[in-house]
């Protein structure tokens, strides 16, 4: 990652890059899918920090390594990376998407794991620190029933932040 990486690398990123590889490890043993770290989101600029599909969910993974609290900013960050692949990655339309936010220090007391599957497939954010994230993926994939994503197709679906001149008359 350090050598691919298109952006200014200081330590305290190396650091949460060690971190967040320890974390995913010791969580994701045991499943079949998909990791892509650092996963560009064009429309933003932004990176979402790990991106997993396993079966039919598509986690997207917001760490702030060494934070003990969860604030509005970063749950609204989460949030976004969501709502974007859920509007505008062709193979994200119809999957389940789970934002979850890790903040590595959180006290136990204030998770929030969402407990219903939601109509438009788009999960309300989950609040976790590292020994929870586990137990919260396991929670999500409890909840949905649906067809695994064909990651293969998934991964060459394009991305369209907006509709071309014609695609926006059409829809007039």
């Amino acid at each position: 990652m350090v050598r691919r990486n298109d952006f200014d690398l200081t330590g305290t990123q190396r650091d949460a890059w060690l971190g967040q590889a320890e974390i995913l490890k010791r969580v994701l043993t045991g499943h079949q899918g998909a990791l892509y770290l650092e996963f560009t989101i064009p429309r933003m600029g932004r990176r979402i920090d790990a991106l997993v599909i396993i079966g039919p969910v598509i986690f997207v993974l917001e760490f702030k390594v060494g934070e003990h609290a969860f604030s509005s900013q970063d749950v609204d960050q989460v949030v976004d990376y969501g709502l974007d692949l859920h509007n505008f990655h062709e193979g994200s339309h119809h999957a389940y998407i789970a934002p979850v936010l890790i903040c590595t220090e959180a006290d136990r007391k204030s998770q929030l794991i969402p407990d219903t599957r939601p109509s438009d497939r788009l999960f309300e954010v989950s609040r976790t620190n590292s020994d929870g994230l586990k137990a919260t993926i396991e929670r999500i994939l409890n909840l949905v029933e649906a067809p695994e994503i064909r990651i293969e197709q998934w991964e060459v679906s394009g991305y369209k932040p907006t509709p071309t001149i014609i695609e926006a008359t059409l829809a007039l």
